[in-house]
């Protein structure tokens, strides 16, 4: 009786599609609220921003569906530096600052939400690896 019922359950897993990364490789946040408007941006994770063989991943590269902007998501200590991001960012010396806030310390420890534009360019960590 309980196999009929199971049979006919749906999966509630994505259809995923063949280059894209299951969502349990990514946090389950998903959204921030613009600092402009105050809207809530939801966004999809694209792929970790690290390499394969990191531990722990917390930068991710990210798509807005909505607009098809790209952004940058990091999970870092809640100590970042939003003061010294914003005054770079206003001179051209770093990507613009879309959201910052502290999460739950209850769940998340002593995390904060950083979601910057992505800008083109490489790895710093990589240039001398190239040539």
């Amino acid at each position: 009786m309980l196999q009929g019922y199971y049979r006919t359950l749906e999966s509630p897993t994505p259809s995923l599609q063949p280059e894209c990364m299951h969502p349990r490789f990514f946090p389950h946040i998903t959204s921030y609220s613009s600092q402009d408007t105050g809207e809530v941006v939801e966004f999809v994770y694209v792929k970790p921003l690290q390499p394969e063989w990191a531990i722990r991943c917390v930068c991710f590269e990210a798509v807005i569906p909505k607009t098809a902007e790209r952004i940058v998501v990091k999970f870092a200590e809640s100590k970042y530096g939003e003061g010294a991001h914003r005054y770079m960012a206003d001179r051209g010396w770093a990507p613009a600052l879309r959201y910052f806030v502290p999460l739950d310390p209850c769940r998340y420890a002593r995390l904060a939400m950083v979601v910057m534009n992505k800008v083109q360019g490489g790895d710093v960590g990589e240039s001398g690896q190239k040539g």
